[in-house]
């Protein structure tokens, strides 16, 4: 897996003019590529860097020999990052999306929350993409592609809730692919003590 960026989301685009459009996307507020120059640093250094815990530098989506890090599926596996600097304004959007090659193994991608659901990107048990949402304590929707995830090919999965007006979406490979009206004014969890990748509970991502 590769690169891990957090986002508040805008919905509001400008128009150029008649015949060309153009979007003013929103600066992230984390950037972690996850590679091999930066390890588990924030890009811009805004944040505090994440914890690789039994992760190896792997080839990235783009052929780079250590463009992303490799996930072996257990416990000890994982990169952690203290949430102190990744929550979330409540209420607000947030988007989520990370480089992908799914191994064959069902976990979290990003999970807010080590025991608790929090809010996080997963790929199930049926190899497909989704997106997990909590109100307050309660859990509250899952939002999931169609398709399953090609095993051992690389892909981009991104997932936005659009506080404005309601929408859950996921999007493969830039693609919108799913969305879901969950309602207006939906509070996201994100005050957990920590934010992890490849592991929750007894669930671990290859």
């Amino acid at each position: 897996m590769v690169m891990l960026l957090l986002s508040k989301l805008f919905s509001n685009y400008p128009v150029l003019n008649n015949a060309n459009y153009f979007l003013v996307l929103p600066e992230p507020f984390a950037f972690y590529p996850l590679d091999g120059e930066y390890k588990a640093a924030e890009k811009e250094n805004r944040h505090s860097p994440g914890i690789l815990h039994t992760v190896d530098l792997t080839v990235g989506p783009y052929n780079e020999s250590t463009g992303a890090y490799k996930f072996f599926g257990n416990n000890k596996s994982y990169i952690e990052f203290p949430t102190d600097v990744l929550q979330v304004s409540q209420p607000q959007s947030i988007t989520l999306m990370c480089w992908v090659q799914p191994g064959g193994q069902d976990g979290p991608l990003f999970n807010y929350a080590q025991t608790d659901h929090g809010v996080g990107i997963w790929i199930n048990l049926t190899g497909k993409f989704c997106y997990h949402e909590m109100k307050g304590q309660v859990f509250t929707k899952v939002i999931v592609t169609d398709v399953s995830l090609a095993v051992g090919e690389w892909v981009h999965v991104a997932a936005s809730y659009n506080y404005s007006n309601g929408e859950d979406s996921l999007y493969i490979n830039g693609v919108l692919t799913k969305s879901l009206n969950i309602d207006l004014a939906h509070l996201i969890t994100t005050n957990f003590p920590k934010a992890l990748m490849g592991v929750k509970r007894d669930r671990y991502f290859k």
